[in-house]
C-alpha cells in the first residue's frame, strides 16, 4: 500500500517543496468506489482517505492496478513531517483494511 500526499490532502498540509500526486493528471487512476482507510500509530499520529488504483513507478519496476491511499484527514505529527508520503509494504493479509 501507498499513501501520498495528495491533492486531496488537507489545505493545512505543508506541500511547499515537496512532490504532490494529483489523481486528475493521471490517466490510469481509478477511485475505488466506496472504499475508505484510516490508521493510527502509537505516536497518537493517524490519518484517513480515500483508495484508488494506479500504475506505481519505483525506478524500472512499474506496478499496474496498485492499491494507493489518499489522505484526506491528517493529525499534526504528519502535517509537520518532511517528505512526500509514505511507502509501506506488506502482503494483503497483513495491510491496513487488507486492501
Amino acid at each position: 500500500m501507498f499513501k501520498f500526499w495528495s491533492t486531496e490532502s488537507p489545505k493545512s498540509t505543508n506541500t511547499s517543496g515537496v512532490n504532490v500526486f494529483d489523481p486528475k493528471e493521471s490517466s490510469t487512476f481509478k477511485k475505488t468506489t466506496g472504499a475508505a482507510w484510516k490508521i493510527s500509530y502509537s505516536n497518537g499520529s493517524n490519518a484517513s482517505g480515500d483508495v484508488g488504483t494506479d500504475t506505481v513507478n519505483i525506478g524500472n519496476l512499474g506496478i499496474e492496478n496498485q492499491s494507493i491511499e489518499l489522505p484526506k484527514e491528517l493529525s499534526a505529527q504528519f502535517v509537520a513531517s518532511e517528505g512526500d508520503g509514505l511507502l509501506g509494504l506488506a502482503f494483503g493479509r497483513h495491510a491496513c483494511g487488507r486492501i
